[in-house]
């Protein structure tokens, strides 16, 4: 059996390990196709790799005219495509294609497969939130063209396959299959020194870590709420990491610092996958301002790794991660 991993510009250490599992099944060839501008390093990418480049893309699209001129003229929105005329040639052969939902490749790989490629495609979906999509246009166009051509959907919670039942997705269509857990990533060692220098923390302060994208949906503005209330009952000696990216990046600033919390604040910039454990190990907590199915499986996932238990308490609203006697216990505050 072939399958290929088409995961748009994201194809990562993160996203490949979940599916190289499939690697040790006997007669199964699994390849991951990397963009000229994917966003990360895949030196450490364990799966068979398919250079995609605007350059072959280009020379496929000359040889192609006038037929790929006129896909893109006549394409509902602009840059709908990923690599289309490189896939349109790697991908003969394949028996099964997997992407990730409302994405570039998702609309390339449902076009090709309605002109006659052979290929069952199956699609990751980790949206939780039934119809959010519509805020978008392209997003929304790309969804509601694809949803027929799609074979199989797996959603990466039952959350959001409770969504996509809400949106009239076929129960039989779907399977459930939660994200794998790298228990390298959350080993527990030593706090790296270094780090309290680089953010200048100091190494008393009770460090509460953030990461994820810096989004509205994602609760972002709770942290420096959360800061005002910390401070306004006597607290002085902590500080939030904040590691992402997004659009609320300048919006968030401005609440803190209209909120006078800003030396409660550090904003660490984009982490590699890699380092990762470095923020980890060096955080007494791991927020999870608004807990959608994947904050609140990286909560679970990060506390059996680095302790013993899990005690839920208040309704749900807060994981406590008990360290099984180390000099430290990791805890998990979580909201609605």
């Amino acid at each position: 059996m072939k399958i290929g991993i088409v995961w748009e510009n994201g194809v990562s250490k993160w996203m490949s390990q979940m599916f190289e599992p499939l690697t040790d099944i006997p007669g199964t060839d699994v390849n991951v196709f990397v963009g000229d501008r994917n966003k990360f390093d895949v030196k450490n990418v364990k799966l068979k790799k398919q250079r995609l480049t605007h350059k072959e893309e280009m020379l496929l699209g000359l040889s192609g005219l006038p037929s790929s001129l006129t896909r893109i003229i006549h394409a509902p929105y602009k840059k709908m495509d990923f690599y289309y005329n490189s896939l349109n040639k790697y991908l003969r052969g394949y028996d099964i294609i997997e992407c990730h939902d409302s994405s570039r490749s998702l609309y390339t790989l449902a076009e090709l497969k309605r002109q006659g490629k052979g290929f069952k495609l199956v699609v990751s979906y980790a949206e939780n939130i039934p119809y959010r999509q519509i805020f978008d246009e392209k997003t929304n166009y790309i969804k509601h063209s694809t949803y027929e051509m799609i074979d199989h959907f797996i959603p990466w919670c039952d959350t959001v396959k409770k969504a996509m039942l809400l949106e009239g997705v076929l129960e039989e269509k779907i399977t459930t299959i939660y994200t794998g857990l790298d228990l390298w990533l959350f080993k527990e060692e030593p706090r790296d020194l270094a780090l309290f220098r680089e953010y200048n923390v100091d190494e008393g302060d009770f460090i509460i870590l953030y990461i994820g994208k810096l989004a509205s949906w994602k609760g972002v503005h709770m942290l420096p709420y959360a800061a005002k209330v910390l401070t306004a009952k006597g607290y002085k000696r902590f500080r939030f990491l904040v590691t992402g990216r997004g659009a609320q990046m300048d919006n968030l600033k401005k609440v803190i610092k209209e909120a006078d919390v800003e030396r409660h604040f550090c904003f660490t910039g984009f982490m590699p996958y890699g380092k990762m454990r470095n923020l980890y190990n060096l955080s007494d907590v791991f927020v999870c301002p608004n807990c959608s199915c994947h904050d609140m499986a990286g909560a679970v996932r990060h506390g059996a790794c680095r302790g013993n238990g899990l005690r839920k308490t208040s309704d749900s609203l807060r994981l406590r991660i008990y360290s099984g006697g180390s000099r430290r216990c990791g805890h998990y505050l979580c909201s609605r």
